[in-house]
């Protein structure tokens, strides 16, 4: 039987070529990615949401817990994540379950990073790390950090946009000089502020506190504000203290050589940022004894000794986070 020209014709449309079949294959498949995408994404979000309303509960539980405890924030091993929030006699549960990051998705870059606690120093603060997906309202993507009555991340410590009050309180390269926060409320000369020690873990290593003989005072004796000590420490013969005023990162230039008892508050609050590590030696203090001797912390032991200003230490210079 032989068909018509035009029945060939009809016969051609109706069938489809291997190129269309692949055409409409692959078309089919990168729909199915989009619209499998396009639910994670929505999964992501609704994720990030039920983060962001855990940390608030936690928030809302350390606040009554420090209102009991008068002022006084939980020690590490009070909060455990899965566990319960309890008063020290056990009779207030302030949170019944410390939720675990609910994310469970593959897919995700918070896989796996659980809601990390920190008690700040002398129990008067805290840290709370958590970590986000997208970025919701005026908070980034990434790492993020709560403390009491705040909710930052770290592109918002760039002390030129609305949310000031974040600076300081990032913990590792915020924009406002780079650094780890190292000490929560620290108090010299009437005021409290965050310690954040250089994110180099020190400006440098084995420099003289002072480069001249015969050696004279100086009147930096201040044991706890090495800023006061460092401003008076002018001269270029003064190497400690000169590395770090002219230190500056991301436009700061308000580094300064720790008193000893700042060195003491670092070398606490070590082991819970592992940043030292295997550097346990000596480092220089702006704090001075006499008029060719100066306070060193032995980072091995935890221990302040003396030093000779000519001899050279390591140094760690630190900052004030607001």
């Amino acid at each position: 039987m032989f068909l018509s020209k035009a029945a060939k014709l009809s016969a051609d449309r109706r069938a489809f070529t291997v190129v269309e079949v692949l055409l409409v294959a692959v078309i089919i498949g990168v729909l199915a990615a989009a619209g499998g995408w396009g639910f994670l994404r929505v999964r992501l979000r609704a994720i990030d949401a039920k983060r962001l309303y855990d940390i608030k509960q936690i928030q809302y539980a350390l606040d009554r817990y420090a209102e009991d405890q008068g002022g006084q924030y939980p020690d590490n091993q009070e909060f455990i994540v899965g566990g319960s929030l309890v008063s020290k006699n056990g009779h207030v549960v302030y949170l019944k379950t410390i939720p675990h990051n609910p994310d469970l998705t593959p897919g995700g870059n918070c896989l796996g990073r659980d809601y990390a606690y920190r008690q700040g120093l002398n129990a008067r603060s805290y840290t709370l790390i958590y970590c986000l997906e997208n970025a919701v309202s005026r908070l980034a993507a990434g790492e993020c950090v709560a403390m009491p009555g705040l909710i930052c991340s770290q592109p918002q410590c760039a002390c030129d946009n609305s949310a000031k009050e974040c600076c300081g309180y990032c913990l590792s390269g915020d924009g406002c000089g780079g650094g780890f926060l190292f000490a929560d409320n620290y108090e010299a000369s009437g005021a409290s502020y965050h310690l954040v020690v250089n994110s180099l873990n020190g400006a440098a290593n084995f420099l003289k506190w002072d480069d001249s003989y015969p050696f004279s005072l100086t009147g930096a004796n201040d044991r706890r504000d090495g800023k006061k000590n460092t401003d008076l420490l002018g001269e270029n013969r003064f190497q400690a203290a000169a590395t770090c005023r002219v230190l500056e990162q991301n436009g700061f230039s308000d580094w300064y050589l720790p008193a000893v008892e700042e060195l003491a508050a670092l070398y606490t609050a070590r082991q819970d940022h592992q940043l030292f590590g295997a550097l346990t030696g000596l480092r220089h203090s702006s704090t001075e004894t006499q008029a060719d001797k100066n306070l060193a912390l032995d980072f091995a032991a935890g221990v302040e000794k003396e030093a000779i200003k000519s001899a050279a230490s390591s140094v760690s210079c630190v900052r004030r986070g607001k």
